[in-house]
């Protein structure tokens, strides 16, 4: 069997994926974090209604290198859909792909930078997940990811509060911005 230039690129395409997907997993380059006032809290939510499983990885990339990587990690994410970082440096971001249970999902075209104000509390937003189709033996499986009004923030910030993992400096500044949301 003779491959077309478009199976072998797309082979080497797949290649590269799992690399960097390796290279991830091995720990490469890890997200930067500060303990500066600059430090900032970046959060989410994705809303998985149906029960394919949990969001058990939101993979953040900070626009800075370590040799020819750029930093990147899981942020911390709870069964609900809630995700976050804290104590990161003020800079660019990306939230470019996650897992749902043992599926890799890659936002691909849909994923945008966005700038982290240095001491700031960044609302990534609620968003929907909905599977438009299955993975399969050499195909990735569709989905869609669109921004839903449930959660609200301020629900969100609430599911923030009860997360052990969180330090009490930043559920101080999760009281406050909800005392902000209330008064609006």
């Amino acid at each position: 069997m003779v491959a077309s230039p478009g199976s072998s690129a797309r082979r080497v395409a797949r290649l590269a994926a799992a690399l960097l997907l390796a290279a991830a997993a091995a720990g490469c380059a890890h997200v930067r974090t500060v303990t500066t006032p600059d430090a900032a809290f970046v959060y989410g939510f994705f809303d998985v209604q149906e029960k394919v499983g949990a969001a058990n990885c939101v993979g953040i990339i900070q626009n800075e290198k370590v040799g020819i990587a750029a930093r990147h990690a899981c942020m911390a994410t709870s069964p609900e859909g809630l995700f976050f970082v804290q104590d990161v440096p003020p800079m660019l971001y990306n939230v470019h792909s996650f897992y749902i249970d043992d599926t890799f999902q890659s936002l691909g075209a849909m994923a945008k930078p966005f700038a982290v104000k240095a001491g700031s509390m960044h609302y990534y937003g609620t968003f929907r997940y909905q599977r438009v189709s299955d993975a399969g033996i050499g195909r990735a499986g569709k989905f869609t990811l669109t921004p839903a009004s449930h959660p609200t923030h301020a629900e969100v910030l609430k599911k923030l509060l009860v997360q052990d993992s969180i330090s009490p400096r930043w559920k101080k500044r999760i009281q406050a911005r909800l005392r902000e949301l209330a008064g609006e």
